[in-house]
């Protein structure tokens, strides 16, 4: 796979995406992706972002044959930027659920991207949980142990020691990395092992975080409450340096975000209505 560069800091979002393309044998290119954000980013504050390939009919009498493929189709990139609010009903702490459902094995869908047909796993269990009154849900892989929540990647804290789960079988969340360093920049040893189930419910702490999510404690799994059931110091500690860093206030907020200059409302489109 050639390497595509970006402008920092996007740039490890964007190959996160290329290296999901790759994944299904999609040729997209993407030049200019950055600018194009920034520009859709300018008109919603709170705005998230989501960056689709879309399969059109439009260009290709290829595309108009119906059938269960990747290949021989034209691919198109679409940039959305909408209003974001609060991804999770409680984000101080959340009591959240080990669910019967496994996630999807990394040999049935490529878990290295956010591919949409994989949501359908994350929806199921999401559904579920929030269904019989969790907040969340915990999966676990095929081989057992934990792998992640249905949109968040997660850690356990024991004896002031920082576990994650291996990268192998997880989305590689940015956030995830981005917590990593700031972790050990606080003098916290980070370690990425196999977690089981069981070792959840004796952890001190335990937090998840995402693009949408942030950094939100886990405050009972099942039942059993974590620690003191509510938020322990390392997660506030790390809770609180990511939100300096979002915001600008961190040493490192320099390097990791991307300006969005000011975008006067004269210059929107006008929509008409029909």
């Amino acid at each position: 796979m050639t390497a595509v560069q970006f402008d920092e800091p996007l740039n490890e979002w964007y190959q996160r995406y290329v290296r999901a393309i790759s994944t299904g044998a999609l040729g997209v290119g993407l030049q200019g992706t950055t600018s194009r954000c920034r520009q859709r980013r300018k008109r919603h504050e709170t705005a998230r972002q989501r960056i689709t390939i879309d399969r059109e009919v439009q260009h290709d009498e290829r595309d108009e044959i119906i059938g269960v493929r990747l290949h021989d189709l034209t691919a198109e990139v679409s940039i959305v930027a909408m209003p974001f609010g609060s991804y999770n009903k409680n984000e101080d702490s959340m009591h959240v659920t080990v669910s019967s459902w496994r996630r999807v094995d990394d040999n049935s869908i490529p878990a290295r991207g956010k591919i949409a047909g994989a949501y359908v796993n994350s929806a199921f269990i999401k559904t579920d949980a929030v269904r019989a009154g969790f907040d969340e849900a915990i999966m676990l892989g095929p081989d057992g142990y934990v792998a992640e929540c249905t949109g968040e990647n997660l850690f356990v804290v024991r004896n002031q020691v920082i576990y994650t789960t291996p990268r192998a079988g997880i989305l590689e969340g940015i956030t995830r990395d981005s917590l990593v360093t700031l972790a050990r920049d606080l003098g916290y040893s980070v370690v990425e092992e196999s977690i089981s189930r069981d070792q959840l419910y004796i952890a001190d702490e335990i937090f998840v975080c995402g693009t949408a999510a942030e950094v939100i404690a886990l405050r009972e799994i099942d039942f059993r409450k974590i620690g003191e059931g509510k938020m322990g110091p390392v997660t506030r500690a790390l809770q609180q340096e990511f939100d300096k860093l979002v915001s600008g206030r961190h040493v490192r907020s320099a390097a990791w975000l991307a300006p969005v200059p000011a975008m006067d409302s004269s210059q929107f489109p006008v929509l008409s209505s029909r």
